[in-house]
């Protein structure tokens, strides 16, 4: 029979607006919880937001990016502009310990400006008068002849030689600005830098004074440039000041004053309200921070860059190569100069930075920041912590933690493309900052609020495990009151000469819908029954019950005809079944003395009758009809069988045939008949139900019984049979 169970949907999740949920959050908790803690979440991001406008433009983490940028994709070399005329370990080998004579600088200087240099930048201060210069040298040969000091005091200063070459060439002296002097031998000379807006020069980082060569020697130079850098706190060179401040005047870096001398004219800066967009040198446009400082675009070691100061003064070729470049004097011997760290992580030579700069600009390779990148960063960050806020809370955590460090990456991959594409350096670090700590927050709250999930499920569980404790201690008594119900063999007169009766019922839960039922109407006549309410469980069992009632008390109403009987039943059966139940139903009325049974089958399965230990099983059909309360007025008809002494015959439900393995397989007919055959001759009622019921429970091998078990025995042994 096909179960009807009612199907009953799921149940509703719990959530943070559910009450017992809300119980467990108490405190700061039902605070921090709100709407599934968004409302922090918010918080965090508005903080978050504050700290990188306020406290956070100049982060460590975004120096960290800026050095990832230029590790990954460092700038090709390409110009050989600049050249750097190194005074290094084999120079001053040969040539003779730093400081060298003045007119050695002189010399090479010289050399530079034949061999057809476009500008010589000096990477050098000449602080104090050359104390190897004839003049100062006879003011220390104080026992010296006459003769002999007046003949020094007329030899040439070295001083003069070295400005008078200087000023033949086009020659760019440094200037070391500092921050808590006014520098020696100043004041500055004016150089030739002019702005678009004067209102620009009040953003340019500013130095009190400058220390610069003597008096002579400055004067006789084509420009002066500022050598410093900016020195960020981890000691790494990313910027320098394009155009700085120096006591009141504008100065141009050592680089870009060597490209102005190189072509001649002036450097405008150029930008409005109060931000510098670049500067113009000539065809030359170069982007600058707006501050005015320029980040250098820094390469790997490049060797070829450098030549050593003394191929340079005795090799004329060497000489004659460098026409047509910018070339620097620079220090590079062990002892001579600090290395300055570049954010590829290389030590080089100050002078390197200048040089490098060179090569971007010759390049037009600049990496900028342009006004509207802020903007964008920020953007960025309000859209990382919006979309941790919103889309953490409804993910389990098991995807909300990859979700963030998607989101992160996805972000610091947003700057590196841009940089890598359009060399514009936009930092994500705030954001990523951003979303590292929202998420933490939102990954706090989503913990929170499944911890509070767990406690309040773990209460009702407890809550449904008492329940159900309870209810299945109503079900075991109920089940026992409906096992209590169906009748036992103690219930009828000693009847075993003339038959042998076993009845057994298992339900598929708890309780069942199968009945049977066998009481004698009189002395010689026994009434028995097996039915299948429509259905399982309680309702079933309870249709069951007041079936079984209803039929014994039409049975015992003197009706004398089993029809008539099904039919009174029916009629009763029907008369209140709000939930349209049914039962099929086989009964009967066995006389013993004859053996003659008169039944009605009411849409059960037939019963089978055989002789243990022969051949042939007959099948019972006839008397048949739908089930009870199908129809409620229709009449049923009687038929009728007359049993062999020895015969026996069997009643079952169709839990028998529908038991089903695992495999789905069913026990079906087939089963039944051979274990039928294989019964011996002697068998009783009882045998046959407790080996009907092992072999079923063999095939199933455990899987769950899809519907009740019942079945019914009988074996008409009258008087004179030899029983087993």
């Amino acid at each position: 029979m096909t179960d009807s169970a009612a199907v009953t949907g799921p149940q509703p999740g719990l959530d943070d607006s559910s009450d017992d949920v809300r119980a467990e959050l108490t405190g700061l908790r039902s605070i921090v919880t709100v709407w599934r803690g968004r409302v922090l979440g918010l918080v965090v991001l508005a903080l978050c937001l504050l700290a990188d406008v306020t406290f956070l433009t100049d982060n460590p983490l975004r120096r960290e990016l800026y050095d990832l940028s230029q590790q990954l994709m460092p700038r090709p070399v390409v110009s050989n502009l600049p050249v750097i005329v190194a005074v290094d370990e084999r120079s001053i080998a040969e040539i003779g310990q730093w400081p060298w004579p003045r007119t050695v600088v002189a010399d090479l200087i010289d050399r530079m400006g034949q061999g057809g240099a476009l500008a010589i930048g000096v990477d050098v201060l000449f602080l104090d008068p050359d104390r190897q210069s004839p003049r100062h040298l006879a003011d220390r040969m104080t026992d010296a002849p006459p003769d002999v000091l007046g003949y020094v005091r007329t030899l040439p200063d070295y001083d003069a030689i070295l400005a008078e070459i200087v000023g033949a060439w086009p020659v760019v002296l440094g200037l070391g600005g500092t921050r808590t002097r006014t520098g020696v031998n100043g004041p500055l000379r004016t150089v030739p830098v002019a702005f678009g807006d004067p209102s620009l020069k009040q953003v340019l980082p500013t130095f009190p004074g400058a220390d610069q060569s003597v008096a002579g020697i400055s004067a006789a130079a084509a420009g002066q440039g500022l050598l410093n850098a900016i020195e960020d706190p981890d000691a790494i060179i990313r910027r320098i000041p394009a155009v700085a401040m120096i006591d009141g005047r504008p100065v141009p870096a050592f680089a870009l004053e060597m490209l102005r001398v190189a072509l001649g004219g002036l450097i405008t800066v150029r930008g409005a309200d109060g931000r510098i967009d670049g500067l113009q040198i000539g065809d030359w446009f170069i982007p600058t921070e707006a501050d005015g400082t320029i980040y250098v675009p820094f390469s790997p070691p490049f060797a070829s860059r450098y030549v050593s100061a003394v191929d340079v003064l005795r090799d004329d070729e060497v000489a004659l190569s460098l026409e047509g470049a910018i070339v620097m004097i620079g220090l590079t011997g062990q002892g001579l100069v600090d290395l300055q760290t570049s954010p590829l992580r290389h030590r080089a030579p100050g002078i390197d930075v200048h040089a490098q700069l060179i090569e971007a600009v010759d390049e037009e390779y600049f990496i900028s920041r342009p006004g509207w990148t802020r903007w964008l960063e920020l953007v960025v960050l309000v859209a990382v912590g919006l979309l941790v806020v919103f889309v953490v809370p409804v993910l389990r955590l098991r995807f909300g933690i990859p979700l963030i460090l998607l989101i992160l990456a996805l972000t610091v991959a947003g700057g590196l493309l841009a940089y890598a594409t359009e060399r514009v350096f936009v930092d994500t670090m705030g954001a990523t900052l951003t979303g590292v700590v929202t998420g933490i927050a939102m990954l706090s709250m989503t913990l929170m609020i499944a911890n509070a999930h767990r406690r309040a499920l773990g209460r009702q569980v407890q809550l449904q495990r008492e329940e159900r404790a309870r209810l299945q201690g109503e079900l075991d008594a109920a089940r026992e009151i409906q096992l209590g119900l169906l009748p036992g063999l103690d219930s009828l007169p000693d009847i075993s000469s003339q038959l042998s009766l076993a009845a057994m019922l298992e339900p598929a839960r708890d309780v069942g819908g199968d009945l049977y039922d066998f009481f004698m109407i009189d002395e010689d006549r026994l009434f028995l029954s097996v039915g299948d309410v429509s259905g399982k469980g309680v309702p079933a069992s309870l249709f069951m019950a007041i079936s079984k009632a209803l039929y014994k008390s039409a049975v015992l109403r003197d009706r004398q005809q089993i029809d008539d009987i099904m039919t009174a039943a029916n009629e009763e059966i029907s008369r209140d079944n709000p939930n349209m139940l049914f039962v099929t139903l086989f009964a009967g009325i066995l006389d013993l003395r004859t053996g003659h049974m008169d039944f009605c089958n009411a849409g059960h399965e037939p019963p089978l009758i055989f002789t243990p230990g022969t051949e042939g099983i007959r099948v019972l059909d006839g008397g048949g009809g739908p089930p009870v309360c199908v129809m409620d007025d229709f009449m049923y008809t009687a038929d009728s069988v007359d049993l062999a002494p020895g015969e026996m015959m069997l009643i079952t439900s169709d839990g028998i045939g529908e038991a089903m393995n695992d495999g789905g397989e069913l026990y079906g007919n087939d089963r039944l008949h051979e274990l039928i055959a294989r019964l011996q001759p002697g068998a009783v009622s009882e045998e046959l139900n407790l080996t009907l019921y092992e072999d079923v429970k063999r095939h199933a091998d455990g899987a769950p019984a899809s519907d009740d078990i019942t079945i019914m025995a009988l074996r008409w042994m009258p008087p004179g049979v030899q029983q087993a």
